[in-house]
């Protein structure tokens, strides 16, 4: 038996080897959407990355019926669609014109997941530089000309990486 939780509180037990193998795929890919096939694909490689053969119906059907218990239960998401938001900042990281609009005015803005969130002030000093212009060296170097309170936080490309990382994980760059 393995134990999964969310941030907010609820878990989820399962014996299941494809069922703990979608809930990693889930983690590593969370806010973003996974889409059913993609999932059932890739917690299926994940247990058996040299078989060429697909998952057994029954294996699909077993992992279905967990999720949606899980659903009911208030541990997983489901969507009808593909998450408008990418968790990954790209070469020349972009949040959206109303991220870079609020993060001007205040701490409180709005993430491509509808949540309100409360940016820390280095991350909220960063936003309205993310317009899509520049790559992380420029970003860098725009930061430290702008003399901003982050420019000591984000001394380094790694420190910045991690937070336009950050940034991605909140659901504020758009695909």
């Amino acid at each position: 038996m393995e134990k999964f939780c969310t941030p907010a509180g609820p878990c989820a037990t399962t014996p299941r080897a494809i069922t703990k193998a979608a809930f990693v795929v889930l983690a590593a890919r969370w806010p973003e959407a996974v889409a059913f096939p993609d999932l059932v694909a890739s917690a299926h490689s994940r247990l058996n990355p040299l078989a060429a053969k697909p998952p057994r119906e029954d294996e699909i059907d077993l992992l279905a019926g967990e999720l949606l218990q899980c659903y009911a239960a208030g541990v997983v998401e489901l969507h009808a669609c593909a998450s408008p938001f990418s968790i990954d900042p790209g070469m020349r990281p972009r949040v959206n014109p109303l991220t870079r609009y609020q993060a001007e005015r205040g701490a409180r803005v709005t993430t491509l997941r509808h949540d309100s969130i409360v940016v820390p002030d280095a991350i909220r000093a960063l936003l309205p530089l993310l317009d899509g212009s520049r790559t992380l060296d420029e970003t860098s170097a725009a930061v430290k000309a702008a003399s901003l309170d982050a420019s000591t936080k984000f001394a380094d490309a790694a420190s910045l990486k991690s937070a336009l990382n950050q940034i991605a994980r909140n659901a504020l760059i758009p695909k």
